[in-house]
């Protein structure tokens, strides 16, 4: 795997931004001075629209994650149903964003849905158990069925499939669906007569229609026949587009309005329409803020290594306060302002801790220690997100700032610029560099390896950016001196020359002067754009190289410049709409081929969704049928009724087996590439199935008379 990969894998991890010093024997890069993506190696650069480059995604089906499924579960059946399910002890680390990566399958605790642990798809299905549960408790709120009723059930069931499924059903899956409901309400299992209320047969529908493959899967197979323009590819459904479109950009299903344009056919046209109403609606904004609190590393700040023993300004509720403060100016920024007002804006909002206690300015009126008002911090001192409290307190050692965390994050979150780890051939010069920064200020590191060129070649990329924030400490506070471990006080000195490649050797003052510079770079909106296209892509198995200029770390390392085809095409977008605003990135990602298209599997295409009965469906009970199972009203006469504790484990037995024979119906409509996730997820219902139908077995007969 090519070394920038290996960096982007670690997307959104501080521990992957180790500290850097490597000497790979590269020739020096050329001088001058790179303004922008312009241009780019000859051997890689970009070709124009029908360049394949421009497509990242193959056709696949993509697994919500945990917190999509939640947000699915809201939408479909009320916000208290959410939380029915994030107040579970079982599912309490559903919504702990600290876990939370870009994009959000590569998030601790989701990768499992790629991979196939085995317990991640009977998280889902137990959550969607949940959810039901809900609804039997709340059947009249929910529903809307006063009095209960079998018709207005189903009715219930089939428009909540519909929206779940994220498309019209067809007629097939209406009746299937009517089947569970039917039979959840009155069968015959083991001699004893298994019945439900229309309120548990409901509530058990919904179970199916949550646990169903059709909701649990997006599908990205596209319409091989549909015409793909100059851009090699194949185009995505409008079913398909809606589903990507809502999950990008809400983090849930598409709404009423985006459904009934996809149902229609119109979607496609009136895209840019669709997208603009759902950027201005507070769902899209709140989801989207958050994509980019979780990009820059701020929903990690309560893992900061800053020793609270030492400042112990954090340890009350400093750190959250950090993180609000952090939530509030992207959602001002982002919704209100230029996209290069995350790195000048001086606008911000703050509480009566942060004002005194990390900002130094008076306690704005209004502001108390929970109320967070809005202020203005000193323009000598403050500019955006660089120098930002949760910023630079997510990147700090133990007991003092680190020259090389903010430098590698700097360049890797502002301007999606990959670092390589040193080699481990220079261990011992590393650990012998390490062991004096205590007693040396950030000037003194830096000239150290000046001097040593296996350290300089690589450390001259980057180490400037860390010696601008020289006036900031551990958590954030403006200083004019730094003290050091033998107790000298020296001056802050944040003045460096910016690296050659990026910035032309430009001299710098300190971080004020480094956030406009970042600002005016071409690679800022680029790199905004990368991160936002990742988490549209949804995993990494779309992978989504940045454009990197001639001369970058990759080169050094002795690869070729990525030629990140795919952002510039984006940012050309972005530039031909005289973009100025984070949603006119969001815009242009949408109108990218990146987004409409997806690549066709080399093994072949897929028939339509839901194409038919599954050819085989008989091992959908592992070990066997159970007798009598499944025996309608009226075929076993005066069969006794069953104990509670059967009616639960036959209704759950129902449960799996729609979506066992769900999954086989998708296996004709998937290609060979998804083929696999649809194994894993057999396999889960499959030994979940096995269990239960063995708990039923124990039940045992009734008594005989």
């Amino acid at each position: 795997m090519p070394c920038l990969a290996r960096f982007w894998m670690a997307v959104g991890l501080v521990a992957a931004l180790a500290p850097a010093c490597g000497d790979d024997g590269a020739k020096p890069r050329d001088a001058g001075h790179i303004d922008g993506i312009d241009g780019g190696a000859p051997e890689n650069a970009c070709t124009g629209p029908s360049d394949p480059r421009l497509v990242v995604a193959p056709q696949r089906l993509v697994h919500l994650t945990k917190i999509e499924f939640v947000n699915t579960v809201g939408a479909l059946l009320g916000d208290d149903a959410a939380v029915s399910i994030l107040v579970d002890p079982s599912y309490s680390e559903i919504n702990n964003q600290t876990l939370w990566r870009i994009p959000f399958l590569e998030s601790l605790g989701e990768t499992q849905t790629i991979t196939g642990d085995s317990d991640s798809f009977p998280m889902l299905n137990g959550m969607a158990q949940t959810a039901a549960e809900y609804v039997l408790d709340n059947f009249e709120k929910v529903t809307g069925c006063a009095p209960a009723t079998d018709a207005c059930a189903t009715d219930f069931l089939t428009a909540l499939a519909g929206r779940a499924f994220r498309r019209r059903l067809t007629a097939d899956e209406t009746r299937r669906l009517t089947a569970v409901y039917e039979a959840s309400k009155d069968q015959i299992v083991n001699g004893w007569r298994v019945t439900a209320t229309i309120e548990q047969a409901t509530s058990n529908g919904v179970s199916a229609i949550l646990a169903a493959p059709q909701t649990l899967w997006r599908r990205e197979i596209g319409d091989a026949t549909a015409p793909a323009g100059p851009t090699p590819g194949i185009p995505l459904t409008d079913d398909e587009l809606a589903t990507s479109l809502a999950y990008f950009l809400t983090g849930g299903p598409p709404d009423a309005e985006l459904l009934a344009a996809s149902t229609a056919g119109t979607l496609r046209a009136n895209l840019d329409a669709q997208t603009v109403r759902l950027l201005a609606t507070p769902a899209a904004q709140k989801w989207l803020s958050t994509v980019m609190l979780v990009a820059y590393g701020l929903n990690r700040i309560y893992e900061t290594r800053v020793d609270s023993s030492l400042f112990p300004e954090i340890a009350g509720p400093m750190l959250k306060d950090m993180h609000d403060e952090a939530k509030l100016f992207l959602e001002d920024v982002l919704w209100n302002g230029k996209l290069e007002d995350l790195l000048l804006s001086r606008t911000t909002f703050v509480n009566s801790s942060l004002a005194s206690e990390i900002y130094g300015i008076p306690v704005p009126s209004g502001a108390t220690p929970t109320a967070f008002v809005r202020a203005t911090l000193p323009a000598s001192e403050r500019s955006g997100l660089l120098t930002n409290a949760a910023f630079i307190t997510s990147q700090a050692g133990s007991d003092r700032e680190s020259l090389i965390y903010r430098s590698v994050f700097i360049n890797r979150t502002f301007l999606c610029l990959a670092t390589e780890s040193f080699p481990e051939e220079l261990r011992e010069l590393v650990n012998t560099a390490k062991s004096q920064f205590p007693v040396q200020t950030a000037q003194e590191q830096a000239a150290y390896r000046r001097g040593v060129a296996a350290c300089y070649r690589c450390h001259r990329t980057f180490d400037a950016y860390g010696l601008a924030l020289d006036g900031y400490d551990n958590i954030g506070r403006y200083r004019t001196t730094v003290t050091l471990a033998d107790g000298r006080v020296a001056p802050v000195d944040a003045h460096s020359t910016l690296p050659t490649v990026v910035f032309g050797d430009r001299e710098n003052k300190d971080a004020i002067s480094l956030a406009q510079a970042l600002a005016g770079s071409d690679l800022f909106p680029a790199c905004v754009a990368r991160d936002v296209l990742q988490h549209a892509m949804a995993e990494l198995t779309a992978y989504v190289d940045a454009p990197s200029p001639p001369g970058a770390m990759a080169e050094e390392m002795g690869e070729p410049s990525p030629a990140g085809c795919a952002v510039r095409d984006v940012m050309e977008r972005y530039a031909s709409a005289r973009g100025q605003s984070f949603a006119d990135v969001v815009r242009a990602i949408v109108a990218s081929p990146a987004f409409q298209l997806r690549t066709p599997d080399p093994a072949g295409t897929a028939a339509p969704a839901d194409a038919g009965e599954p050819t085989d469906t008989t091992d959908a009970s592992p070990d066997g049928d159970v007798p009598d199972a499944g025996v309608p009203d009226g075929g076993a006469g005066g069969a006794p009724p069953a104990p509670d504790v059967l009616t639960t484990l036959v209704l759950r037995q129902a449960v799996l087996g729609f979506a066992l024979e769900e999954i086989a119906r998708m296996r004709a409509t998937v290609p060979p590439s998804g083929q696999g996730r649809l194994d894993l997820h057999t396999q889960a219902i499959e030994s979940a199935t096995s269990t239960i139908v063995n708990s039923i077995r124990n039940v045992g007969p009734p008594p005989a008379n």
